[in-house]
């Protein structure tokens, strides 16, 4: 039972990720919203930087901080939603995260799978 408590609160960890964030921002362009862009808009160059390395997050990601990540109670679904004052837009964002999302664990199972075994 504590391997699946563990499980969903990495799930959540990971819905809740600046990188699954930019992501999602990325693959469905979305910076070219006023409410996830800023003038100069994030350099590729800090999109691939190490996030420790980062000194300033760009306005895209701090928009990202409408999305909410939380566990329906007595259960082992997580309810995802995002705020915003455009229901369409709401939607739109949180279907793109949770097909960036389910997307990302279908990649991230495939390299475990392809990856020569150490040794």
């Amino acid at each position: 039972m504590m391997d699946l408590e563990n499980y969903i609160e990495t799930q959540s960890k990971i819905l809740t990720s600046e990188t699954l964030a930019l992501q999602t921002i990325r693959n469905n362009a979305l910076s070219a919203r006023p409410e996830f862009s800023s003038p100069n808009g994030p350099s590729e160059a800090w999109l691939q930087a190490p996030w420790q390395t980062r000194s300033v997050r760009p306005n895209s990601v701090n928009s990202w901080e409408a999305l909410t990540v939380k566990r329906v109670p007595n259960s082992h679904l997580l309810d995802v939603s995002f705020e915003s004052t455009d229901p369409q837009l709401a939607a739109r964002i949180v279907n793109a995260h949770i097909a960036s999302y389910i997307e990302q664990n279908f990649r991230s199972k495939y390299e475990a799978t392809t990856r020569p075994p150490p040794g």
